[in-house]
Parts: C-alpha cells; structure tokens; sequence
C-alpha cells in the first residue's frame, strides 16, 4: 500500500510538471512552423493549376456561350427583317442585335443566304484574349473548331464552297463592321 501512494505521488508529480511546462510554452517551434508551411506549398502546386483550368473553362464557355447567342439574336432579327422585303441586311454588329457589350465582346455575325437552302450564319467574335472568324452554331455546339487562346488562324467554312482559311481578326478593324 505505501508503493501504491509513492507512485500516485511520483504520478501527480509528473503531472503538475508538464502542465507547468505547458503552460509556459506560449507559441510553435521552428519545426512546427515549417512542417505547416511545407503541407501549405504541397496543397497549392496542386490546387492553383486546378484553380486556373476551372477559370480558364468558365471563361471559354461564356465566350461560346455569347457567341450562341449572337446566332440566336441574329435569327430572331434576320426573320424580323425578312418580312419587309429588300430590307435584310446580309451582317449583323453587336449593336445592331441589341445586345449589351459586357466586357471585351466584339463581333458580327454575317447571314449567307443560298437559293433553296436555310441561311447560314457565321459568327466573328473576340474578347481580346479568344477569337473565332466564321463559326457556324453548330460548330460551336460541338466544339469543332480550333483552339480559342491565342490562335494565329483558324479555318472555317465559307458558304458552301469548300474550306477558307480565315485569319484572325482583331478588334477595330473588319471584326466590329459589317
């Protein structure tokens, strides 16, 4: 019985020893700081390349996106105008679909009309960083183009003659006008 209180006492001890110790202890050593700045540069080699691909895909899809809807409200007005006779214009600028320029967007969107056969329409649109230059809806819709960062030319279809190789357009020049 007296080993049995020596070593509660030894025990309790110990105890008031290490909370004491603790209890100066106010902050992290050296090594527990660098062990976390490590963990924190592992986390960011993979999540900032992920970060950027997500942004990167967000933008491309709104471009594409405003260029759907360009066709559309190209559409929509070249049907408009199609009821006054002589009066359809053959290209459309952003301005004259009524739709707001957010951003950087220029562009136009030309009708091709062929005798017995649905128009056509091309898009020519840029923010700046992306371009594409004679893009039907259906190519956008299948992403069958070339890329859109940077690109030096890109082919599209003209009017049912074959393949023209369409160079890049930049903004403030046959891009805006009509």
């Amino acid at each position: 019985m007296g080993l049995n209180i020596i070593y509660n006492e030894i025990v309790l001890l110990e105890a008031k020893y290490m909370i004491s110790k603790m209890k100066k202890r106010k902050g992290f050593t050296l090594v527990e700081l660098l062990a976390v700045i490590v963990v924190l540069a592992i986390i960011l080699i993979f999540a900032i390349p992920i970060v950027q691909r997500v942004m990167r895909n967000a933008q491309e899809n709104a471009f594409l996106n405003y260029a759907q809807n360009m066709i559309r409200q190209a559409n929509a007005r070249f049907q408009l105008d199609n009821m006054n006779p002589g009066a359809t214009p053959t290209c459309y600028t952003l301005q004259m679909l009524d739709m707001t320029v957010t951003g950087s967007y220029h562009g136009r969107v030309r009708v091709v009309v062929s005798p017995g056969v649905d128009p056509q329409f091309f898009v020519y649109l840029t923010d700046g960083n992306r371009t594409i230059a004679g893009v039907t809806s259906n190519q956008i819709d299948a992403h069958s183009f070339l890329q859109l960062h940077h690109p030096t030319a890109l082919t599209a279809p003209n009017n049912g003659e074959g393949r023209t190789n369409l160079t890049v357009l930049q903004a403030g020049n046959a891009l805006l006008t009509c």
